[in-house]
């Protein structure tokens, strides 16, 4: 655990060097694709893996005597046919958290920096968020509301009636959703090869 704990770490510390930043929002699943695979390309063949002097592609051929082959980064079915309309894909990736693959990511952090009313749908995506499990993980719902926490009361409140702070909307969170309180699961599985 404590292998795949860093490992974890060290893949989102170059994810954010990459980026620029921890969670990109890209305008369509083939965008999202694309640039996935230019990131794990860059990482294993360019990168030099921390305090190595190689990149993780040089250091698997010396232990195992043959280049390693790169899969591909291939987001599910059902993502990549609803982005022919144009949905936006965000890739969010945490050090403790891990990674996840967000669909409208763009949209949700609109709403929670205040511009929730440049999403035509806003309200039915805070019920989603509120109601759907597994869906949309717990803590980059508080992180983003407490980012801006005045501007997100607006925008639930707008749905859910007059709010006084940001403990109103979680109480509603801690009510509806079983996961509002679990804790971060590790995202890296350590395969032998």
């Amino acid at each position: 655990m404590e292998k795949a704990s860093e490992l974890q770490r060290r893949m989102c510390q170059a994810f954010e060097e990459y980026f620029g930043l921890r969670d990109p929002v890209f305008l369509s699943p083939r965008e999202c694709e694309a640039n996935m695979n230019a990131f794990l390309e860059w990482y294993s063949f360019e990168r030099e893996a921390t305090g190595r002097g190689k990149t993780p592609a040089q250091l698997y051929l010396e232990e195992h005597g043959e280049a390693p082959r790169l899969p591909r980064f291939r987001l599910p079915v059902e993502v990549v046919e609803a982005g022919e309309e144009g949905l936006e894909v965000g890739i969010v990736y945490d050090e403790v958290w891990g990674f996840y693959i967000l669909p409208r990511y763009g949209d949700v952090k609109k709403m929670f920096a205040g511009e929730y009313l440049r999403v035509p749908d806003h309200g039915d995506l805070l019920r989603a968020l509120m109601d759907e499990e597994k869906h949309f993980p717990p803590f980059l719902i508080r992180r983003l509301a407490e980012e801006y926490p005045e501007r997100d009361l607006e925008a639930f409140s707008s749905v859910y009636g007059r709010l006084r702070s940001l403990e109103d909307p979680y109480k509603l969170f801690k009510g509806n959703r079983s996961d509002w309180e679990d804790g971060p699961s590790l995202s890296v599985v350590l395969v032998k090869w």
